[in-house]
C-alpha cells in the first residue's frame, strides 16, 4: 500500500469518526470512557470532520497530517488528564488514550516522511 492510500484511509477514518461524534456525541463520549460530555464530543467531531475533509481534498498531506497529529495529541492530553484526576475511570478511557498517543505518533511520522525535502 502506498503512502497516499494510507493518508486517504486516515482521511476517511477522521471524517467518519467526526461525523459520528457530531451525530451521537453522548454515545461516543461513553464509548471513550468520558461519561456524558456531548458538547465536547461535538467540538471534537467538527474538528475531526474538518481534518478528514482536508486529508481527502487537499494536495498538501503534510499540513493535514500535522493537524491530525496535533488533534490526536490533544485528545491524549484530555484523556490522560481525565484519567489522572479520576474523572474518566473506565478502562475504555485508557484504551482511547493509548490509541490517541499511537495515532498521533503515526501521523507525525507519516507527515515527516511526506514533507518536501
Amino acid at each position: 500500500m502506498d503512502e497516499e492510500s494510507v493518508v486517504r484511509g486516515i482521511g476517511w477514518a477522521s471524517l467518519g469518526s467526526g461525523l459520528t461524534c457530531i451525530a451521537v456525541p453522548g454515545a461516543m463520549s461513553r464509548v471513550f470512557g468520558m461519561g456524558t460530555m456531548p458538547r465536547l464530543l461535538r467540538v471534537i467531531g467538527v474538528r475531526d470532520t474538518l481534518v478528514g475533509a482536508g486529508l481527502l481534498t487537499q494536495p498538501d498531506f503534510g499540513v493535514w497530517l500535522g493537524a491530525r497529529a496535533a488533534a490526536d495529541g490533544s485528545d491524549a492530553v484530555l484523556l490522560g488528564t481525565g484519567i489522572l484526576l479520576g474523572r474518566f475511570r473506565r478502562w475504555n478511557a485508557k484504551l482511547a488514550f493509548a490509541l490517541a498517543v499511537t495515532f498521533s505518533a503515526g501521523a507525525t511520522i507519516l507527515a515527516r516522511r511526506l514533507a518536501p525535502r
